[in-house]
């Protein structure tokens, strides 16, 4: 089984962020009678040697489909900016309302990915907001993907 690292201070920062955003994990029903858009949020991990060191939080765009679209722009400034500082992508983070197992769109989502950057496999996180927790996938070009165990330093 494959572990990461994740700093302890880290992961309460992405709990606090994700319980902050007032339409992360929301039901598209929800959102369709409060007429919002957006119903998940995401982000970046990055780090280094099998630790997840950094958070880049990505409240996403607006899409009439209510899918989470990622704000490219805006994430890609920043990896750029914790590339320079020695930090690699180390996978992607989005939420989910209780569904514990990553979604067919999401894997579609990792392939256009491994696709793009020419890589054969990727980290795909879930946070769910029902129980808190966040869940880690080890995704490969086949679209097979195993849990990850996350160990807290």
């Amino acid at each position: 089984m494959i572990t990461l690292k994740i700093h302890a201070n880290l992961l309460a920062e992405i709990k606090a962020r994700f319980a902050e955003d007032e339409h992360a994990g929301a039901s598209q029903q929800e959102l369709t009678e409060s007429s919002q858009m957006i119903f998940e949020s995401g982000g970046v991990l990055m780090g280094q040697d099998d630790c997840i060191e950094r958070f880049i939080f990505d409240q996403g765009k607006a899409d009439k489909s209510g899918e989470f679209v990622p704000d490219h722009h805006k994430v890609n400034k920043e990896i750029e900016a914790y590339s320079d500082q020695g930090f690699s992508f180390i996978g992607l983070i989005h939420s989910h309302m209780a569904r514990r197992v990553l979604s067919h769109q999401d894997l579609i989502y990792a392939k256009s990915l491994m696709e793009a950057n020419g890589i054969d496999e990727i980290y795909m996180f879930l946070f769910i907001m029902e129980s808190k927790e966040l869940l880690g996938f080890h995704v490969n070009k086949n679209l097979q993907s195993i849990p990850i165990t996350l160990s807290t330093i």
